[in-house]
């Protein structure tokens, strides 16, 4: 995200496994953009893309 600026990120392609949301949550190399990670609860989970 810091080498190409971008606003937000949707992590993708974890199986189903929902533990990496909170593993980002907590993980200090995500403390900068933190805010800018969007959490899916389970699969095919429904989300909104924040205006920036």
């Amino acid at each position: 995200m810091k080498t190409v600026g971008a606003g937000c990120a949707v992590p993708m392609h974890f199986g189903g496994n929902t533990v990496i949301f909170d593993e980002l949550q907590t993980d200090a190399r995500a403390d900068d953009y933190r805010d800018k990670i969007v959490c899916l609860a389970q699969r095919g989970a429904r989300f909104f893309i924040p205006k920036l």
